[in-house]
This record gives C-alpha cells, structure tokens and sequence, in this order.
C-alpha cells in the first residue's frame, strides 16, 4: 500500500484521480476523503457548520481560518 500511495503521490503513476461534481467546479485529487472536504467547505456540501469569529462579521469553515482572521482583529 504504502508503495502504490507513493508512486501515485510522488510519481503521479496508477493514480485513481477524484474530480468535484459540482457544476462548474474543475476541482480534482488524488484522495475521495479530500473531495468530500473540498465539497463540504467550498460548496457549502453536507452537515459542516459555519465557524464565526467572535471579533467581527467573519465565518468560515475551519476552525483553523476563523483563528486566523482573529489574529488579524487584534
């Protein structure tokens, strides 16, 4: 496994590539489990709620994006 993961994301050799189906979207990858990421934070896809930013108007999907915007606020 770990030989086939590396010859695909090292060498782009046997890759089994995943596209977003969202209209419009040309999004693609080389994991299913980065897809559904990719659709849940950018097309507002599945049951992935808003994160706010208690300093200001800003939300976002990750956590990691809303404490960055807070650093920003200070």
């Amino acid at each position: 496994m770990r030989r086939r993961r590396h010859r695909a994301h090292v060498h782009d050799m046997d890759v089994l590539w995943w596209f977003c189906d969202d209209e419009g979207c040309e999004h693609n990858t080389k994991s299913n489990s980065k897809i559904t990421k990719h659709k849940a934070t950018r097309h507002n896809l599945g049951d992935v709620p808003w994160k706010e930013c208690p300093q200001c108007d800003y939300k976002a999907k990750t956590a990691g994006n809303v404490n960055r915007q807070m650093k920003q606020c200070n």
